[in-house]
């Protein structure tokens, strides 16, 4: 779903096929900018991944804004073009080119999807360098491959803003406190629930 004024069209790239705006202007200051954050705007341990606010995002239940497929196509391949060099890979520790291959982006929501191996429906993906202390989930790894080995603070959860279990896009990604977690995926069951209108701390 995007907001008013976002189309999606199809460009090929090579292997992966990149969706972008057309047409259109985004809305300039939207509500939901001024009350809640972007996760664009927290900076990525990976240079060239420094891209700006997504002029093309999607909004979501709780009425947060969230990078959308346009946006989230091309960090993937950056990603990949930072895996497949020599120097960053030498420093970070970053998924193979293979391993990468796997994510599938979703084009309605820009997720990074993984196949479902866990009974909790994450995909799972470890990376040699980054210790996982949890079940080697792709979600937890993906966020400390973008945001660095201590982003996840002691205690937290990564709340799923993206609603979507199999999505590992570090930028769909937000730790909270199990309480906040928990109140969050019990207002998204419950019917019309349409907007989250405060945050908790």
């Amino acid at each position: 779903m995007c907001v008013e004024g976002c189309y999606i069209i199809r460009i090929s790239m090579g292997k992966r096929t990149l969706y972008g705006p057309a047409n259109s202007s985004p809305e300039e200051g939207s509500i939901f900018d001024s009350v809640m954050p972007r996760p664009e705007d927290v900076p990525s341990v990976i240079p060239g991944l420094q891209l700006g606010r997504d002029p093309y995002p999607i909004q979501t239940r709780q009425g947060r804004l969230i990078p959308g497929p346009f946006y989230s196509q091309l960090e993937l391949l950056l990603l990949e073009e930072a895996a497949g060099g020599e120097t960053l890979a030498a420093v970070l520790p970053l998924p193979s080119l293979k391993q990468l291959g796997r994510i599938t982006l979703n084009e309605d929501t820009g997720c990074w999807e993984l196949p479902i191996y866990s009974d909790l429906h994450y995909g799972n993906l470890s990376v040699a360098g980054l210790s996982i202390p949890t079940n080697k989930s792709a979600h937890r790894t993906m966020y400390k491959v973008f945001y660095g080995a201590e982003s996840i603070p002691d205690g937290t959860f990564l709340d799923h803003l993206c609603e979507n279990t199999a999505c590992c896009y570090p930028r769909h990604l937000e730790p909270v406190v199990p309480s906040l977690n928990t109140l969050r995926g019990r207002l998204r069951t419950v019917a019309g629930q349409a907007a989250l209108p405060f945050d908790v701390d």
